[in-house]
């Protein structure tokens, strides 16, 4: 269980405007790194900060709702999701859950 905080309760003291500004650096650095080498470094980058990835999860798509194990991430971002046939599918947009 990963129970819900903030940072005054952790202790830590930033002002709103200070917090904006290091998101809104860190973004546009992203936005650099993606406009000079492409979606790759970004994608890497994800992946290795990601959870749940070998775990089984649900994808509620529009018209249908799928299981299977989240895999990866294609070169276009899209979620890998090794189905129990042994199909991979692709989930370009969705709303993706893992138990518990």
């Amino acid at each position: 269980e990963r129970p819900a905080t903030d940072l005054a309760t952790e202790g830590g003291t930033v002002t709103r405007e200070a917090a904006l500004e290091q998101i809104a650096a860190s973004f546009s650095a992203w936005l650099e790194r993606w406009r000079t080498h492409g979606f790759g470094p970004l994608r890497d980058a994800w992946l290795a900060r990601a959870w749940g990835i070998g775990e089984r999860c649900t994808a509620r798509l529009q018209d249908e709702t799928v299981e299977g194990v989240f895999a990866d991430l294609a070169p276009d971002g899209a979620l890998r999701l090794d189905m129990a046939d042994g199909r991979r599918r692709l989930i370009s947009a969705g709303d993706v859950f893992f138990p518990g």
